[in-house]
């Protein structure tokens, strides 16, 4: 299951936006991908997340969206089944990564939107 697109399945958005109601996400990646889950998921339902998290090191140290920007290895530091949202069109590669950082509660907000949908399911049997 490790890395499988079938693991983000049953992570729906609806699942994301109510465990959003008791505890704020961590937002992993903050380039475009991350600007849109922003703009359609985010801010429409009120979420703020706690910080962002990229791979990129000139990104860390800095902001987006007045949060601060951290680098991975900072997930080492949270608590088990820290929500964690990724924010970027390469998921199965960074849950890979988060897999070696401890066990957190993990969505990808690809998989949100329709148009991935298809992409990864197409010949995934869901049974």
């Amino acid at each position: 299951m490790k890395g499988s697109a079938q693991y983000f399945h049953d992570k729906q958005l609806s699942s994301f936006i109510k465990k959003c109601f008791s505890t704020a996400p961590i937002c992993f990646g903050c380039g475009g991908f991350a600007l849109q889950t922003i703009n359609t998921i985010l801010n429409p339902n009120g979420i703020i997340p706690l910080y962002y998290v990229d791979n990129d090191i000139s990104k860390q140290g800095g902001c987006f969206f007045n949060l601060p920007i951290k680098e991975p290895r900072t997930l080492r530091m949270e608590n088990d089944n820290t929500l964690i949202l990724i924010t970027t069109l390469s998921p199965l590669s960074i849950k890979e990564q988060l897999d070696d950082l401890g066990k957190f509660d993990i969505y990808a907000s690809c998989f949100f939107f329709d148009m991935f949908m298809g992409k990864y399911y197409r010949n995934i049997s869901l049974k």
